[in-house]
């Protein structure tokens, strides 16, 4: 059907800008966060003391987060030391750790993290929530992994993007792409995700109504 409406691409051509949209869209939601299967929470990265820097997983694309159940402690005092950041897993609060990670690389260079403080040596202490690489699309036999229903979509947005290509970006093709693969990713986010993940708002900037009634005290 793409085919016929970009009969001057091959479907070579067209398969691989699929796959292009398919991993622009198909990032960072709820349902490419990795679970453990028998107990609902990501799994755990074992850390070794004295060692700040770990290769993730094969399958991770990029971290979402590093948080504990227990208030961590440093291992150091040389330097100082800030508060924990407050993290929200499945509703219940955690302690988030202060690290920096580096997505996986085209080339299969593993994604990896660097604690800022020592982790200290542990299994079953550190959850590392983390989403998942997307399965390329390297033949035709190869299932899209966007819903059937949002098929449409995809189709209209590849057509917007071959015939930017052909006459030239406007404008109106990148946003049509954009708002077709927003409503995508909508899509991969409804269900009962539970809002897996997230840092709330700090106090100091949230804004509360005014409750005044008017009425003294």
């Amino acid at each position: 059907m793409i085919q016929r409406r970009v009969g001057n691409y091959s479907r070579e051509e067209i398969l691989s800008l699929m796959n292009e949209l398919q991993e622009e869209v198909y990032q960072d939601v709820e349902q490419t966060l990795v679970l453990d299967t028998s107990t609902g929470m990501p799994p755990y990265i074992a850390t070794t003391k004295d060692t700040y820097s770990y290769d993730c997983p094969e399958g991770c694309r990029r971290t979402a987060a590093i948080f504990t159940a227990d208030p961590p402690r440093a291992y150091s005092r040389s330097g100082p030391i800030g508060h924990p950041k407050e993290y929200y897993f499945r509703g219940r609060g955690y302690y988030m750790l202060s690290v920096s990670s580096y997505d996986r690389q085209p080339d299969g260079t593993d994604a990896t993290v660097v604690f800022r403080d020592n982790p200290g040596t542990t299994t079953d202490k550190y959850f590392h929530s983390y989403w998942r690489v997307v399965t390329e699309l390297d033949t035709e036999d190869d299932q899209l992994l966007i819903p059937s229903w949002t098929h449409r979509l995809m189709r209209r947005a590849i057509i917007a993007e071959l015939k930017s290509e052909d006459l030239g970006d406007t404008g109106k093709e990148e946003s049509a792409i954009q708002y077709f693969s927003k409503m995508i990713r909508k899509e991969l986010n409804r269900g009962a995700q539970s809002s897996l993940g997230y840092t709330p708002i700090r106090a100091e900037y949230q804004q509360y109504p005014n409750m005044d009634t008017g009425y003294g005290s």
